[in-house]
């Protein structure tokens, strides 16, 4: 059966989105931790939702931050562990579908980071999902932070003319068959909006390979906090 999973497996073997080829962090990531360092939140416990084999958490970890990853695939999950205890570094990690909820407590986290990995919650009640399970295990005050493709975006954007359902900017990597939601600004802020407070946004644009060719990327990104008073 060709799952989700498989295809996730599949992409990172081949190494065609750069999540799947590149060891460092994402910039937005080195931003963050600069953020928290100005904001005076050391050693805070951060979730990394759609870790991949944990280039993201383990940055994190290298700085003082106690990481949990999850990620879809258990290859990945599997690196992730072997990394860690290579570098000693206090991650650990878990397989897990998020599309079928968190499996931590309430109020686990101080942080919460997803790099890419929301978009690919397709359906609309699986972001309903999503929300509530962010909210639920974040403590109150907590922060999240949200990166992944605009509308404009140069590999993804052109992909809207063949969407499948256009009124809900669902595109399909044709070299992946992995599914997509594009989103704007307003988008986003809408759909975190009341619980989550925006604190910074950001609408970079670079150039980067996706499955052996340069385009141009455009890629949003927020730093929310969950309100105090939830």
């Amino acid at each position: 059966m060709d799952t989700t999973a498989e295809r996730w497996k599949a992409e990172y073997a081949c190494k065609g989105i750069p999540s799947s080829f590149r060891s460092e962090p994402s910039q937005i990531v080195l931003d963050f931790a600069q953020f928290l360092e100005r904001k005076e939140l050391n050693a805070r416990r951060i979730l990394d939702i759609g870790c991949g084999k944990g280039r993201n958490g383990a940055y994190l970890a290298s700085l003082g931050h106690q990481v949990t990853g999850i990620d879809l695939v258990e290859d990945n999950i599997a690196a992730l562990k072997e990394r860690a205890a290579k570098l000693g570094l206090n991650v650990s990690g878990i397989a897990h579908d998020i599309s079928k909820g968190f499996p931590f407590p309430d109020a686990s986290f101080d942080c919460a980071i997803d790099i890419f990995c929301y978009k690919h919650q397709v359906e609309q009640e699986t972001r309903n999902l999503y929300k509530r399970e962010l909210l639920r295990i974040l403590k109150p005050g907590g922060l999240f932070l949200l990166s992944l493709a605009s509308v404009e975006d140069g590999f993804y954007g052109p992909l809207l003319k063949d969407s499948p359902r256009p009124d809900q900017k669902l595109i399909i990597d044709p070299f992946t068959g992995i599914a997509s939601i594009l989103f704007t600004q307003a988008d986003i802020e809408t759909a975190f909006a009341p619980e989550l407070v925006l604190e910074f946004s950001e609408n970079r644009t670079s150039e980067s390979p996706m499955h052996g060719k340069i385009y141009p990327r455009s890629v949003l990104s927020f730093i929310l906090r969950s309100d105090a008073k939830k």
